[in-house]
């Protein structure tokens, strides 16, 4: 049964809003048309989202971007490479703009995630400057974020489809979200037909709801991938752990400098390890320290005895410092920041930081704890 998508007229007036950005056609916006209109479920989140507040205007994506879509929180706005939006895409924009209003209509949890980040932070700066703890709480929440987002972009897709194929199959959907549906569906070894993922749970109408299990399901299985996968960040080498563990870091860091203002070498201490980020990957995807850009004196408590590093200032180069930071406690030169396991999930080592360390100029990150950082950097992979 085909349902007839129905917009307000103030989320037609957003769409009608990206004609007006340079560079945008009308085979652009027709794209874009096509794919919010033949999906109900998605027109229905685009314009909740509109109504609610959290989304305004829709932006072109420069090119050289790494991501196939971003929601920013600041200026309540999607942005996608306009690539991407022609006719013979419209089943992939219709996945990207899915995960992206889901963005937009987490806005508000995510946004009280950040507060008690805040206020965490504050307390650990006040108490034993281990900042452990808050960072974890907040990249937690920013992966369900993540994970449900992703589920609402596979539901954008099946319902398109489904208006056209009322037998709608799980072949049907792979075949047309390509290699993103890799993150939901495998193939039985024995008998080669398709099934859901892990623990994932697809209905028979090929909806999946974003109940607490499916949400974890999809976490494990989209934002726990391996930088080769996700290619997020400034330099496309980065999973969400560090991509968001940046943000994360650095607002720890602006508030350990403002509580201790006549302290600069008092250290701050991050389990890395637990954490599962890297030195190197955050400080690429842009550690900002705010308007005092001399290094932080950061202790590693992942080992026994921890190991003492320096948080550098890369909001504007994107660069790895791998120099012998301090000494440690015996005298002696410390390892180069180790690759800690990466992503969320326990996975092995890859590569040395000299392999993965890269050049870049230009900054993604906040300029001052006021600044929201982008929502989501949604990977533009390679296909399989």
């Amino acid at each position: 049964m085909i349902t007839r998508a129905r917009l307000s007229d103030r989320a037609r007036a957003v769409i009608d809003d990206f004609a007006n950005h340079p560079g945008v056609t009308p085979d652009h916006v027709g794209c874009l048309r096509a794919a919010i209109y033949s999906s109900p479920a998605l027109a229905q989140n685009f314009d909740n989202a509109v109504r609610g507040g959290t989304l305004d205007r829709l932006r072109p994506l420069p090119e050289s971007s790494s991501a196939g879509g971003t929601y920013e929180a600041t200026h309540r706005s999607i942005s996608f490479p306009l690539s991407k939006l022609n006719r013979a895409n419209v089943d992939e924009a219709t996945f990207v703009l899915g995960h992206e209003v889901q963005h937009a209509l987490n806005r508000r949890e995510t946004s009280r995630a950040d507060q008690a980040f805040f206020d965490d932070l504050d307390r650990s700066a006040r108490h034993d400057q281990d900042y452990t703890r808050p960072i974890a709480r907040v990249v937690r929440a920013h992966r369900r974020d993540e994970a449900s987002a992703n589920i609402a972009g596979w539901n954008a897709l099946a319902d398109r489809l489904r208006q056209r194929h009322s037998d709608l199959t799980l072949e049907m959907i792979r075949n047309a979200a390509r290699w993103r549906s890799l993150d939901f569906v495998e193939r039985d070894r024995t008998t080669r037909e398709l099934r859901p993922r892990g623990s994932l749970v697809i209905l028979a109408d090929g909806r999946i709801d974003p109940t607490p299990t499916n949400v974890e399901a999809m976490a494990r299985a989209y934002v726990d991938r391996l930088p080769e996968a996700t290619k997020l960040g400034h330099n496309g080498n980065s999973d969400y752990a560090n991509h968001y563990g940046a943000w994360a870091i650095s607002v720890a860091a602006q508030k350990h400098t403002t509580h201790h203002p006549s302290k600069p070498s008092l250290s701050m201490r991050v389990d890395l390890e637990q954490l599962h980020l890297d030195r190197s990957l955050l400080e690429q995807n842009g550690v900002d320290l705010g308007q005092r850009r001399q290094p932080i004196p950061l202790v590693d408590a992942t080992g026994h005895p921890p190991t003492d590093h320096l948080l550098h200032h890369t909001a504007a180069s994107h660069r790895f410092v791998p120099i012998a930071d301090r000494p440690d406690l015996n005298g002696t030169s410390p390892v180069p920041a180790r690759l800690a396991r990466l992503g969320f999930a326990s996975r092995p080592q890859l590569r040395t930081v000299t392999q993965i360390a890269a050049t870049a100029t230009r900054s993604q990150w906040p300029t001052s704890l006021r600044t929201q950082r982008v929502r989501s950097d949604f990977g533009a992979r390679d296909g399989p």
